[in-house]
């Protein structure tokens, strides 16, 4: 009974994501003129790929930051009144940065100025919760949501539980930057929202050994990717 539910239920998502173009050819461009393809899911349109600019959208720096003390720092330069904001590629690799996005601090996900491509924002928990709920809640949502290509750079870990990309999302196992150590690549993918409660952020994490997608409170000095979306209704 239960695989039959979520056959259904899976269908329902599909002919809903087919009826709002899912496979089309839209494009969007960011400050540093990164081109990101995206996917209309019910009434939301989502960046597939996670965010890269280094430049907020009046054309400033955002601070690129490799050393793991710095970054840890960003806290105490927010408390002060400071730029905050800072971004780095995973392990400080330019070639993973350019598989998996920037990770950013929250400092720059809420910097003023601004870090999505015009006409998008970053993703709130509003954003998230209508798109888990769409795709059956979140003990469902995170398999959907995972990217399913195998043995690439870009592959999460087997046995990557539950993974369809049924919708098209296609999140990547890009890791974390936490305390200002890299860790994680290829075992989960976690998203800031622009969202935060009493001064913690929120966060949204996949991981290869679970179909759910799950939330969180976070220090806003962690390094995490992403997503953008606008709504299309």
């Amino acid at each position: 009974m239960a695989t039959k539910l979520l056959t259904l239920l899976l269908c329902t998502v599909l002919f809903a994501c087919k009826k709002n173009n899912t496979v089309n050819d839209n494009t969007v461009r960011d400050k540093d003129n990164n081109v990101y393809t995206t996917i209309d899911i019910d009434n939301q349109r989502w960046l597939v790929q996670n965010l890269r600019t280094t430049h907020y959208n009046n054309g400033d720096t955002i601070r690129h930051i490799t050393d793991g003390a710095k970054w840890f720092k960003t806290d105490v330069d927010a408390q002060y009144g400071k730029d905050s904001g800072a971004w780095c590629y995973y392990d400080n690799n330019v070639d993973t940065g350019k598989i998996f996005g920037c990770l950013y601090n929250y400092y720059a996900v809420v910097d003023p100025r601004g870090i999505a491509p015009q006409g998008y924002h970053i993703a709130d928990t509003n954003d998230y919760r209508i798109l888990i709920e769409k795709l059956g809640g979140y003990n469902l949502a995170g398999g959907i949501l995972k990217d399913a290509t195998k043995s690439l750079p870009q592959s999460w870990k087997p046995p990557s539980e539950g993974t369809t990309n049924l919708v098209g999302f296609a999140a990547l196992p890009g890791g974390e930057r936490t305390q200002g150590v890299f860790q994680n690549i290829h075992l989960r993918s976690t998203f800031w929202s622009s969202s935060s409660f009493n001064k913690a952020a929120i966060i949204y994490i996949l991981s290869y050994a679970s179909l759910k997608i799950e939330k969180y409170f976070n220090n806003q000095y962690n390094g995490y990717s992403v997503r953008c979306v606008k709504n299309i209704k």
